[in-house]
C-alpha cells in the first residue's frame, strides 16, 4: 500500500500570532527565529537555586544546580584531582602500593625544593606546565622501585622528564 502524503495544516505561531502552514505535526513556530526568540524571552528569568556544600576541610562552596557533582573546593579539587593520578598511575605501570602518595605532601616533605636542580617549586602550577611540581621515583617503578614514602622525592615535570627512568640524576 503506498504511503498517502502528509496535508498541510493550518497553526498559529506561539511568538508572533502569524497563521502560517505545515506538513509537521508538531511545529508551533513560524521560523527558527521565532523559535530562538521566544526561548530567549521565556527562559531568561529562570532562577538559579545555589546549594551551599561543605568541603572536607571545612570551606563552603555552592552549587549551582543538583546535577553538579563538585565535593570539594577549588583548593582541594587539585589536591585530590593529583592524588587520583598517582593511584591511576601506579596502577597502569603495575606497582604495589600501599599508601596514597600525593604531590602536596612531598613538597611540605622537600620544603618544594626540586631535589634534581634545587629550584623552588610552585606547586599552584599546573602539574605538566615545565615548572608543574611531580613526584619522582628515585629507583623508577619500571627498574623494580616501589612506590613508597622513601623512594619518591619532589621535582619539576621537565626535570623529571629529562631524567627519565635512569637511576642517576
Amino acid at each position: 500500500m503506498p504511503k498517502q502524503p502528509k496535508s498541510w495544516r493550518a497553526f498559529t505561531c506561539l511568538r508572533c500570532d502569524e497563521s502560517s502552514k505545515t506538513k509537521f505535526d508538531h511545529q508551533k513556530f513560524c521560523s527558527k527565529d521565532c523559535r530562538y526568540k521566544y526561548q530567549r524571552e521565556n527562559y531568561q528569568h529562570k532562577v538559579i537555586e545555589l546549594i551551599a556544600w561543605s568541603c572536607e576541610c571545612g570551606e563552603v562552596f555552592y552549587r549551582t544546580h543538583w546535577r553538579d557533582r563538585r565535593r570539594y573546593c577549588d583548593r582541594c579539587r587539585l589536591k585530590y584531582k593529583r592524588i587520583r593520578y598517582r593511584i591511576k598511575t601506579v596502577k597502569r605501570q603495575g606497582a604495589e602500593f600501599g599508601m596514597r602518595i600525593s604531590a602536596d605532601e612531598i613538597a611540605e616533605r622537600d620544603n618544594y625544593i626540586c631535589h634534581l636542580c634545587n629550584e623552588f617549586v610552585d606547586m599552584s602550577l599546573p602539574r605538566t606546565s615545565g615548572w608543574g611540581g611531580t613526584v619522582d621515583h628515585v629507583l623508577p617503578i619500571s627498574k623494580g622501585g616501589l612506590d613508597v614514602m622513601d623512594n619518591v622525592k619532589l621535582a619539576h615535570w621537565s626535570c623529571n622528564r629529562k631524567k627519565g627512568n635512569r637511576v642517576d640524576a
